[in-house]
């Protein structure tokens, strides 16, 4: 490396001494460039044997210097991968863009990572395009694994997902399927879309287990928070080169970044009207006029006042988990209208 160094700055002191001719200036320039850049590629290589001999990396196809095994990837992608374990086993890497990629295809290896070692493989680099709309990571997917996530697991587990509290608010989602059922049966001998009327039943269900329906503006409200969230889910589960290419991300060429601020804009206004009317009525009304089927609304911001000092509950966590629980619930439709869509294009 040193004797390299020494011909480079020989190189360069031969052109510097000449440089008052233009065509000494042209070559100077040349040389400048070609040792920098075979300097810069010596050091990648070492830098690179580093890493390998520090960290030993499973097999797995080599593919193309920038774009990895991306061109020779099978649209099926269950498909692709089991030829790969085929061949490298069931643990097994891929290069995707300049990232690297584990992938593991046994049940027992993915039991070992999964459930045994689920610490040491629990902290992950999030999608570029979430950052901003999990509130910086401070929801219960993208945040690390660390006292935080502990803190929001149990949260999610008592107050949203437990048997206990979806009893507790049967009656909420009891009213809007009746409600459905009254609008349904108002429109006799009328063509009727029962997809959309199913949807709109089920967004409804969801807001009014969530801030129990007092938001203003009924159902218009419900609907276009069924749309954003949407929008949401389509930006997580499109691709995006920023993923593959972090060197690209600052430039956000697909614009999902852009996009997905503007969307965090309007959740994060839509959340604080919700949290701000409520403490309004609540102050109005008194905590004794309180309704025994608390809303999961009204479960969060008393835990927000009643939060551990060393690890407080705040409204930054309760938007988050608010955004977190309506993108869970509409993943599964995004996706099956995505592939619904995808096989009319095929046929």
């Amino acid at each position: 490396m040193g004797s390299v160094l020494l011909t480079v700055v020989e190189a360069f002191s031969w052109c510097w001494g000449g440089c008052n001719d233009d065509n000494q200036l042209i070559v100077t320039g040349l040389v400048i460039v070609t040792s920098l850049s075979f300097l810069i590629s010596l050091w990648t290589v070492n830098f690179s044997a580093k890493r390998k001999r520090q960290f030993k990396m499973p097999p797995g196809p080599r593919g193309l210097p920038f774009a990895g095994s991306l061109p020779f990837m099978d649209p099926k992608i269950p498909k692709y991968f089991a030829t790969l374990a085929s061949r490298y086993g069931p643990v097994f890497k891929v290069k995707l863009g300049s990232k690297f990629s584990v992938v593991v295809s046994s049940p027992a290896t993915a039991k070992e990572v999964l459930s045994e070692k689920d610490s040491i493989f629990a902290n992950r680099n999030p999608p570029a395009s979430t950052f901003s709309i999990s509130y910086g990571g401070h929801d219960m997917v993208f945040s690390d694994n660390n006292a935080e996530w502990r803190m929001l697991r149990m949260v999610w587990a008592r107050t949203i997902s437990s048997k206990s509290r979806l009893d507790a608010l049967y009656d909420l989602r009891r009213l809007e399927v009746l409600h459905t059922v009254r609008n349904i049966h108002s429109k006799i001998n009328t063509p009727i879309n029962i997809y959309q009327q199913m949807s709109l039943a089920t967004i409804n269900m969801l807001t009014s287990m969530m801030w129990g329906g007092m938001v203003e503006g009924g159902v218009r409200t419900g609907e276009e928070f069924r749309q954003m969230v949407n929008k949401v889910v389509e930006l997580l589960v499109n691709p995006n080169v920023s993923d593959l290419f972090p060197v690209l991300a600052r430039f956000d060429i697909q614009g999902v970044e852009r996009k997905m601020k503007r969307l965090f804009l309007w959740f994060d206004c839509f959340f604080d009207a919700i949290i701000e009317q409520r403490i309004k009525f609540n102050q109005t009304k008194g905590e004794g006029t309180r309704n025994k089927n608390e809303d999961i609304l009204e479960l969060l911001l008393q835990l927000k006042d009643q939060g551990d000092p060393k690890i407080p509950f705040t409204v930054t966590h309760l938007k988050a988990l608010f955004q977190l629980l309506g993108s869970e619930y509409f993943l599964p439709t995004v996706l099956r209208t995505k592939r619904e869509s995808q096989i009319r294009l095929r046929y």
